[in-house]
């Protein structure tokens, strides 16, 4: 996967729970079903940011976990939970206790196997590579953009 110089991806912290692992979960659905829906729990990304992203087919979620990152395209999203298509430990492990904010209809998802890569993609408001950020921050999700072309192998 090749993201262009300029594009911009949302950056988004998760961690799995419950023992399960998150991306095996959501890409089992996704072969399945064509699709999965990710929900994310806390602050959400702007309607303003995500509509200016669809708009110009910038559709790339960055998946952080503390060591590794996964790079998805989105299709839409939503604020009000999907009837069905996420991974059932949301139900069991997930909905008695918290809230999602905002749900992705996710249509790929790849591992970003060199994660020196994302040293080109950086913060839109400070410039700072997004990795470095990640690691010192507490807010859950960033808007970042490429600095140059970015490979995903």
């Amino acid at each position: 996967m090749i993201i262009e110089k300029g594009k911009d991806i949302l950056c988004i912290r998760f961690v799995n729970v419950g023992g399960y692992d998150c991306i095996l979960e959501h890409k089992n659905l996704l072969i399945k079903n064509g699709f999965v829906w990710f929900g994310k729990i806390g602050n959400k990304p702007t309607d303003k940011a995500l509509k200016k992203m669809i708009a110009e087919n910038t559709n790339y979620i960055l998946l952080k976990e503390p060591v590794k990152a996964y790079i998805c395209t989105f299709e839409t999203y939503q604020h009000d939970q999907p009837l069905e298509g996420f991974p059932s430990y949301y139900t069991t492990e997930i909905l008695p206790n918290r809230k999602f904010s905002i749900w992705f209809k996710i249509l790929s998802i790849k591992e970003v196997k060199n994660l020196n890569v994302l040293n080109d993609v950086v913060l839109k408001s400070s410039r700072s590579p997004v990795l470095e950020t990640v690691r010192r921050s507490m807010a859950s999700h960033f808007y970042t953009v490429t600095k140059k072309e970015v490979v995903i192998d």
